[in-house]
């Protein structure tokens, strides 16, 4: 039996990935279809309202398409999904094991791209990089300036990290090898035999909010996360921040945001993850220079970008040749 499965837009490196899941079939039977369009987006809509939607086995979903119950249920008929990407917030897994659908992510292979795009936010933050730019664009730079374009040095950073996963650990790692930063990061239970390769220092609360002026979130969107780094939280800290999140935009509250960098408890911020996304584009934050904002762009590399399309997919394929999912949410 041929399956089918319903993907977004053209991946990156599908091409490849679709030989790759087709090579060593013993029959043309096992051969799997992928469909996608060659140009754009397709919108989670246009599967669960297509007539042909039964001819398909699987899917692949984004973190933006709104997977409830409500949804699920009207593409039950699916053997797999898999979301492309390292979360699955989207999608409601409680519902998709009642309606017997595996759903896959793709974890690690973010790691190091997203890690860098935390670390490039930091040094934009700390080198002040919108103001700088702008002052050239407008004709400003008058002179070589003693002070004016000053920053904040990386190496003067005390780097809290909420959320010590895979990507966590790989910027806090980064941090460290590149300027030797103090790192901390809270208490937890799932850090009691946990080894690290580089110094860190697990504290309480208490200690972090006196220690750090440079957070960076990386914790996954939960009921407790949930609009955690907000006005009460960033009043704990005792220093001025960097803020940094290229976790999930529903972790942070941007009113409190704009509150802090106006009374000075923020520096400056970088985010890679807005709520709602994308951000509307005449959101306040965007007319300050103290924030840098991206498009959620913390995997967007070639290379993360094919290693994501080849998990996803073969997520997809182990389900629907009888397999175990290697990468189960």
């Amino acid at each position: 039996m041929t399956h089918k499965i319903w993907i977004p837009e053209a991946l990156e490196g599908i091409e490849k990935v679709e030989a790759f899941i087709n090579q060593d079939i013993s029959s043309p039977e096992e051969i799997i279809e992928l469909d996608y369009p060659q140009v754009g987006q397709r919108r989670l809509e246009e599967f669960i309202e297509a007539k042909n939607k039964e001819e398909y086995s699987a899917m692949v979903s984004l973190l933006s398409y709104p997977m409830n119950r409500e949804n699920l249920k009207k593409i039950s008929h699916l053997k797999a999904i898999s979301n492309y990407a390292v979360g699955y917030n989207n999608i409601d897994l409680d519902a998709a094991r009642e309606l017997g659908i595996p759903v896959g992510y793709t974890p690690d292979v973010l790691n190091e791209a997203t890690a860098d795009t935390a670390l490039t936010l930091l040094l934009m933050c700390c080198r002040k990089v919108p103001y700088v730019t702008r002052e050239v664009k407008e004709g400003n730079w008058q002179s070589f300036e003693l002070k004016k374009y000053n920053g904040i040095d990386p190496r003067d950073l005390r780097i809290g990290i909420i959320g010590m996963g895979r990507i966590g650990e790989t910027f806090a790692r980064k941090c460290y090898k590149l300027w030797g930063n103090k790192i901390f990061t809270l208490k937890r239970k799932s850090l009691e035999n946990r080894e690290f390769d580089f110094p860190i220092q697990i504290v309480e609360e208490e200690e972090f909010f006196k220690e750090v002026n440079l957070v960076s979130l990386h914790c996954p969107l939960t009921d407790q996360t949930h609009k955690m780094f907000n006005r009460a939280y960033i009043e704990k800290f005792k220093h001025p921040l960097v803020f940094i999140n290229t976790a999930r935009g529903a972790i942070h509250e941007e009113e409190d945001l704009l509150w802090a960098l106006r009374e000075g408890k923020i520096i400056s911020l970088g985010l890679d993850v807005t709520d709602p996304e994308p951000m509307d584009k005449d959101h306040q934050l965007l007319k300050d220079d103290r924030a840098i904002i991206f498009p959620h762009i913390g995997s967007a590399t070639k290379r993360t970008r094919s290693e994501m399309s080849t998990m996803a997919l073969r997520n997809l394929a182990e389900v629907l040749r009888g397999r175990t999912m290697p990468h189960e949410a």
